[in-house]
């Protein structure tokens, strides 16, 4: 997955949340159920991070 480097690269702090960090990694080895449990805990920390509501729409 080329886009996992360079989404890793333009993340503000605030993004990358103990979930998001799990999400990034459920992403990469394809396991798209839990991902989408931990966008969604993410969200519920910052409710309006672009990269998780980026990467619930991704499938």
């Amino acid at each position: 997955m080329l886009f996992l480097p360079i989404f890793f690269l333009g993340q503000q702090n605030d993004d990358l949340t103990d979930p998001m960090k799990i999400a990034m990694k459920d992403i990469h080895n394809k396991d798209f159920k839990s991902a989408i449990i931990n966008l969604d805990k993410s969200l519920k920390i910052y409710p309006k991070n672009p990269s998780a509501l980026y990467f619930k729409g991704c499938k």
